[in-house]
């Protein structure tokens, strides 16, 4: 509250620049000034800065001469009535400090502003019941040239205008209905309008005067003292204007007495009050155009593009906006990538996802995924069958090592996956976002109820209640065997028969085995489970499939572990509310982050 204004570029006072004996005629011609005044003149002059701090500068002379203190009094004080000079003070725990010394070019708008702004702090701190009235400062002989004060219309009474459209050092004027000139500084105004209210609180603290005012409203005692003590703007507003209606309204018949600055005060509150509720009642408005036009942007961008889009493509459906916000169209599209691309709580998704460098709606995500994984899954299988076709052939003359351990399997495949699809290659190293895209998929998009489905599609991807992510090759179901059995189906029947006799037929077949784990989900009921059990240790014996063409493969045609289809029933033992169904969902959501969190 007693910050200093920021300065601005301030040049020195003629004065300041003149010569020691011309500074000398300068103060003649003010006054009579004593010696130790003019030496702490030429001292002022000699350190000129735009704010001279008070407390150094008098350490400094005190060191060189005494009754510093009285004697800078005074002579501010002189300079002061010409104009030329005086103490800035500054509000620190509520109490007026004396913190500068300013020495201006006479009456300019440094010395109006800091005029000003003294008597506002001055005010507040001593709780006096002034005001900066153009009145009030022609009563103390003091009058502040039109010229150097920026006139203000009563709807332009706002703190932010005052702070973005006012210059630095530079005070203001408005007029209180024709009533009074209050002069103000952009810095002070809170102070001011804080002071205002207090004046009109201390009013009312008169028992008579209370009474009087909530007799003419027609309300109670209590009605009125509540709303003393409120912060509300509205209940305020209303108060004040109250109070200035009860002024025009009773004229001279008054029947208690209420100081007239009071009334100014009131008429202060209720004009930038009322400028604050329809400066709120706008942004609100603004606001949700705003929330209109950016939702509008993400729904174009879910209904038009199931794929990811390049910031080139959104910024193309955003610039539809550009004659509607005009200047400030680079700041609302930030404020739009901020709010509605940003990751901000990982478990509150924004409608745009951003990965892979482009742009992806929250409700395609999930389906786009599973395409992406279908895909790659089916190109992978095709790629390794084709290898382990040429290992198988060749005895591995190239040396590839994709098939020496289950490390090397993974590190292939990843690297594999990078080149194929950047989306999953990102998506690979940020599990939680695929965690959250599945929670949010199954409960807030199509609203089912069901945590043993949640569970297990999470464990298509992850093991079991965590957001780690399963070896790649479970996930993109590259099953060791299943490939080489496919692959060895591709060699002539007498080759293979010529393996089943050797032996390395058996060789290869129990070094495949357990490359890839198998990994039953917890959140299937136990008949499903046992079921699973039997498809794996069946895996492991089936025929080879017939050979392919020459330089292609056929496609995977099953899984070890299958998504289980969205319609598989489980019994329960009673159905349980929807209050209930969203509390258990909750809580997993809950214990699922916390584990994520824990294994980080």
């Amino acid at each position: 509250m007693g910050k200093t204004p920021t300065v601005s570029t301030v040049y020195p006072p003629a004065y300041v620049r003149l010569k020691e004996h011309e500074r000398e005629a300068f103060l003649s011609q003010l006054g009579t000034f004593s010696p130790v005044e003019r030496e702490l003149f030429h001292s002022l002059c000699m350190g000129w800065r735009p704010e001279i701090h008070y407390g150094q500068f008098v350490e400094l002379q005190s060191s060189r001469m005494k009754h510093v203190r009285p004697e800078l009094e005074s002579l501010v004080g002189k300079l002061y009535a010409h104009g030329y000079a005086l103490f800035v003070f500054t509000l620190e725990e509520n109490s007026l400090v004396q913190k500068y010394i300013v020495l201006t070019e006479q009456h300019d708008h440094r010395f109006c502003y800091y005029v000003v702004r003294n008597t506002i702090y001055e005010a507040a701190a001593e709780r006096k019941s002034i005001l900066p009235a153009a009145s009030y400062f022609q009563e103390k002989g003091l009058v502040l040239p039109e010229e150097e004060i920026i006139p203000l219309e009563p709807d332009a009474l706002l703190k932010e205008y005052l702070e973005e459209k006012i210059p630095p050092l530079h005070a203001v004027s408005i007029s209180l209905d024709g009533k009074a000139l209050i002069y103000l500084v952009p810095d002070g105004f809170t102070v001011l309008l804080n002071h205002c209210r207090s004046m009109v609180q201390l009013t009312m603290e008169n028992t008579n005067v209370l009474a009087e005012f909530a007799r003419f409203k027609g309300t109670s005692l209590a009605a009125v003292r509540s709303s003393l003590s409120s912060r509300s703007p509205l209940l305020w507003f209303d108060v004040v204007r109250s109070l200035v209606e009860y002024d025009e309204v009773m004229g001279e018949n008054k029947r208690v007495y209420i100081s007239p600055v009071v009334f100014l005060a009131a008429r202060m509150l209720r004009i930038a009050l009322e400028n604050q509720i329809e400066e709120t009642k706008r942004k609100k408005q603004e606001e949700e155009e705003k929330k209109n036009d950016f939702t509008a942007i993400c729904e174009q961008v879910k209904e038009q593009y199931p794929e990811p889009i390049s910031g080139e493509t959104l910024s193309r459906l955003f610039s539809v906006l550009e004659r509607k916000y005009g200047e400030r169209f680079e700041e609302v599209k930030r404020e739009f990538l901020e709010e509605y691309s940003t990751i901000k709580d990982p478990a509150d998704l924004p409608p745009l996802i951003f990965i892979a460098k482009k742009y992806l709606h929250r409700d395609r995500f999930y389906g786009y995924a599973l395409a992406r994984f279908d895909f790659v899954a089916r190109r992978l299988a095709e790629d390794y069958v084709d290898l382990m076709e040429e290992v198988l052939r060749t005895g591995n003359r190239a040396g590839h090592t994709a098939f020496l351990s289950p490390q090397q399997f993974e590190d292939d495949i990843r690297e594999r996956v990078s080149h194929l699809d950047p989306f999953l290659a990102e998506l690979l190293s940020r599990p939680r976002l695929l965690a959250e895209v599945i929670i949010y998929t199954l409960k807030d998009q199509e609203g089912a109820r069901d945590v043993q489905r949640l569970k297990r599609v999470l464990e298509r991807f992850f093991y079991p209640n965590t957001m780690r992510y399963l070896p790649l090759s479970r996930i993109f179901d590259l099953d060791m065997e299943i490939l080489f059995e496919r692959a060895f189906g591709r060699m002539g029947i007498f080759r293979q028969l010529w393996w089943y006799i050797t032996g390395r037929y058996r060789t290869y077949k129990e070094r495949f085995e357990g490359f890839t784990p198998r990994i039953v989900s917890l959140a299937a009921p136990a008949q499903e489970k046992s079921q699973l059990t039997i498809r794996s240790a069946r895996s492991a014996t089936v025929p080879p499939p017939l050979p392919a063409r020459k330089g292609k493969s056929a496609v995977p045609t099953s899984r070890v572990i299958r998504q289980r289809p969205m319609g598989s029933q489980i019994k329960e033992k009673r159905a349980y509310s929807p209050r209930e169904q969203e509390r258990v969902w909750n809580e997993f959501a809950k214990a699922l982050r916390e584990s994520a969190r824990q294994n980080k």
